[in-house]
């Protein structure tokens, strides 16, 4: 197994798939006891949706492919209430490859510290590369999420299930998350492969599993922002840094 230390080189040369290597997040500050379990949590969630994007899976073509059965897809859930996304993070982390697990390599205790971890090392880099454009435009961030969520909330699509068989949303409502897709994507520093891979990682409904769900794709990428920005607050306040 490839070791790699920490220097900038070896994080620029993480977009090699699957490539295992250590990684050390950089720990300093004072913190809170509560921090010290909140931050693995959110960035093993956030570096589970990285691997699902690296993990090698036969390529999927939404326009000519039949419809498939309801469980071909692994993460289909409603996205109508909290346990949705609890449990899509929980499936991505369980559904991750034994060589993309992290595991704990090294931890230092001190101010400053670290912690060294085993892992795949593009998804890694991808979840540094997210945090540190949201913590650069944290306020453009916000607002975005904000904005999103009261445009979801007046139009009632919070407590939608993605799932149903049709989808009857008015055309204004299609444009607003369809815009509201590409608007997440971009303020979290998604590629466009992996804003693409999110639209596969998506619900489906029961009407045609593989077509795509612009909505349930939209509160996904929701989540996603909301731990990406809880790991970004992190590096603002000087007590990790990625």
């Amino acid at each position: 197994m490839p070791e790699h230390s920490q220097s900038d080189e070896a994080r620029q040369g993480a977009d090699t798939a699957n490539l295992v290597g250590h990684y050390r997040i950089n720990l300093d500050g004072t913190w809170l006891f509560e921090e010290i379990s909140e931050l693995p949590h959110l960035y093993l969630q956030v570096y589970g949706f990285f691997a699902e994007m690296e993990a090698p899976r036969p390529e999927v073509d939404f326009e000519y492919l039949p419809s498939q059965p309801i469980d071909f897809r692994r993460f289909n859930y409603p996205w109508a209430g909290g346990w949705s996304a609890a449990n899509f993070y929980r499936g991505l982390v369980r559904n991750l490859r034994d060589d993309a697990v992290p595991r704990v390599v090294q931890i230092q205790f001190a101010s400053p510290g670290f912690i060294e971890l085993s892992l795949w090392l593009a998804a890694a880099a991808a979840v540094r590369r997210c945090i540190n454009e949201t913590a650069k435009t944290a306020s453009i961030v916000n607002k975005t999420y904000d904005e999103i969520y009261k445009g979801m909330h007046a139009r009632q699509l919070l407590a939608l299930d993605v799932r149903k068989k049709t989808l009857e949303l008015a055309r204004e409502e299609m444009a607003f998350v369809a815009k509201a897709r590409k608007q997440l994507a971009n303020a979290i520093g998604l590629t466009e492969r992996e804003a693409e891979g999110a639209v596969r990682l998506g619900p489906g409904t029961s009407e045609q599993v593989l077509e795509k769900n612009e909505l349930g794709t939209v509160k996904m990428l929701m989540s996603l922002t909301r731990r990406i920005i809880g790991l970004a607050k992190f590096e603002e306040d000087g007590k990790a840094k990625f």
